[in-house]
């Protein structure tokens, strides 16, 4: 079986709440960054969808995922000033994009999607 469609049956599987309930988190958690300056709008779009697909995979991929946004989040304000004089092209308050979203959580998210369609809902 093709593994895109592997991929789409497990999603359609998600119980009703359980679907919704990754939507829900993964927008809230997107439009905080996007107010919190630490996502620009891609960046919020490309959360959104990596943080239900997270979530959806499972709870322990999903808080996993928001603990590692919230600590990194808080580590570039903490740090940002050192961060200014070492680093080309930083960006103030750390706004992250589509591209720096997919490149930290890419492996996490292909991994909790495989969890996934190998073992179905924990």
């Amino acid at each position: 079986m093709d593994m895109s469609i592997m991929i789409v049956n497990a999603y359609n599987g998600l119980s009703g709440y359980r679907a919704l309930a990754a939507v829900a988190v993964a927008t809230g958690m997107a439009v905080r960054g996007l107010r919190k300056h630490s996502l620009d709008t891609s960046g919020a779009v490309a959360a959104a969808a990596v943080g239900f697909l997270s979530l959806g995979s499972g709870v322990r991929f999903g808080l996993t995922l928001i603990l590692f946004y919230l600590s990194s989040s808080a580590l570039t304000r903490i740090g940002n000033a050192k961060k200014e004089s070492i680093e080309s092209g930083h960006k103030h308050g750390g706004q992250r994009d589509w591209i720096q979203v997919l490149v930290n959580s890419g492996v996490a998210v292909c991994l909790s999607v495989g969890f996934l369609t190998t073992f179905g809902e924990d």
